[in-house]
């Protein structure tokens, strides 16, 4: 890359740290993000998952803008939750068979898969906002490998850092992709022909 060329998305993405930027750095992230995801579609978008998923957008939205890491995966894997849900109620309209009404974001993200609704690319980042997301909603014993705490201590292990920095910088990386992720999903159009 040149010195006058502007780093991609993904350039930027991997390399930000969400915790050193303000809050409306982190929305203008967010809005470039955003445009990317639109891009050059000059139609709209069908939302999926009714008000309840647009509130809990809104609320990651501003839970990142503000650096509250854990409330940005919390609403963020509720908001994925209620815009995948929708999409299927959307394309499964008039069908008797509503099982999935009583699914948990794993199953659904599955159900969704299977019905050739979400891209198996995007699939794999939801799973991990889900994955992610689990041991704040759900027990895990300490010394599970999927909690923060023992992801730490495994970091521990390859880079010097101190522990509370090794646990901010890990739940700012979750936070910011599991944004990214939902941002994606929910304004991505996924299930619908153009």
């Amino acid at each position: 890359m040149n010195e006058n060329e502007e780093p991609t998305w993904e350039e930027v993405f991997h390399s930000l740290d969400a915790a050193t930027l303000t809050p409306e750095e982190r929305l203008n992230f967010l809005n470039r993000r955003l445009a990317i995801v639109v891009g050059a579609r000059d139609w709209g978008s069908l939302l999926t998952g009714g008000e309840e998923a647009m509130l809990t957008w809104q609320a990651a939205v501003d839970a990142f803008a503000q650096g509250n890491w854990v409330a940005t995966l919390l609403c963020c894997q509720a908001t994925c939750e209620r815009t995948i849900a929708g999409l299927i109620a959307v394309t499964e309209l008039g069908h008797e068979n509503r099982q999935w009404e009583r699914m948990g974001m794993g199953r659904l993200l599955d159900y969704a898969v299977e019905k050739a609704l979400i891209p198996d690319s995007l699939s794999a980042e939801l799973r991990l906002v889900c994955d992610r997301r689990k041991p704040y909603g759900h027990w895990k014993p300490v010394t599970d490998p999927s909690t923060p705490t023992m992801r730490v201590q495994a970091q521990m292990m390859e880079v010097p850092v101190s522990y509370e920095d090794l646990w901010r910088g890990l739940l700012v990386q979750d936070a910011t992709h599991a944004i990214a992720t939902t941002l994606d999903l929910y304004y991505g159009h996924y299930g619908f022909s153009a």
